[in-house]
């Protein structure tokens, strides 16, 4: 019984201490992460892109999920659009932004973050978001959709329509949100059909449209893939697969 009592008096102490432990993390965490934060929520939200914001895939959808998310909330949105990565045109951009009267920047394209990581901190008072980045501070964070959990029905779709059981997959690089989304396809098309395979080919860019049909034209015609898919900004794998009479899954929007 007395092993019993000191036991339970451990427990307790220890739920006590690990309880203290985690309000005292909260407070921090809520201290110096939102310290830079003005207690007025921002009345214009920035948004740079990589590409066009009025074509069809992954810079029109971003931009018109931005766009009515703002007027749902009676923000203003105010972007700048055909910002190529690793150029300095990204810096100008949020320096214009910051000008504006921006109160957050949304950087919609992947190496955006690693670029003006250093540049983000002289704006203490400008929050920064970024899909899929991998470069943080205390005002940049990274967001993304589980874009895995539609890739992998995909595949499960994909695995299922191939005849030839070869599938192609074409890619712009081989960084994390590439490569989680083509592990979560070929995952789904092994669950539907363990006898196909997933052929890849890397572009080396975001939105290269030559360079994208080649590879979906190479698929098909040198490597007997009969249903092709996609991460690329711009839907040029689409509209090769049509010409070709082959199936395809689109990715953003087709």
């Amino acid at each position: 019984m007395r092993w019993l009592e000191l036991k339970d008096l451990r427990v307790n102490t220890l739920l006590a201490i690990g309880l203290f432990v985690l309000c005292m993390l909260v407070f921090f965490i809520y201290r110096f992460d939102t310290n830079f934060l003005s207690e007025e929520a921002p009345k214009k939200i920035g948004f740079i892109v990589l590409g066009d914001v009025e074509e069809a895939g992954w810079n029109g959808s971003h931009y018109q999920g931005i766009k009515a998310a703002c007027e749902n909330m009676g923000l203003t949105l105010v972007f700048r659009d055909k910002v190529p990565e690793n150029s300095g045109k990204c810096p100008e951009a949020i320096d214009e932004l910051a000008n504006e009267g921006v109160g957050m920047i949304f950087l919609c394209s992947y190496a955006y973050a690693s670029e003006v990581h250093d540049l983000v901190k002289e704006y203490e008072n400008i929050a920064f978001a970024t899909n899929s980045g991998e470069a943080h501070a205390r005002n940049l964070t990274a967001y993304f959709a589980r874009m895995y959990q539609g890739r992998y029905m995909a595949g499960a779709l994909a695995g299922m329509r191939t005849k030839s059981n070869t599938i192609g997959y074409v890619a712009a690089i081989p960084n994390c949100e590439v490569c989680r989304g083509l592990n979560a396809f070929t995952l789904g098309v092994r669950r539907m059909n363990p006898n196909a395979r997933v052929l890849v080919a890397f572009t080396g860019g975001w939105e290269n449209p030559p360079v994208e049909r080649e590879k979906a034209y190479r698929l098909v015609k040198e490597n007997g893939a009969d249903v092709l898919t996609y991460h690329q900004d711009e839907k040029a794998v689409a509209d090769a697969a049509e010409e070709m009479g082959v199936d395809f899954i689109g990715y953003n929007e087709v």
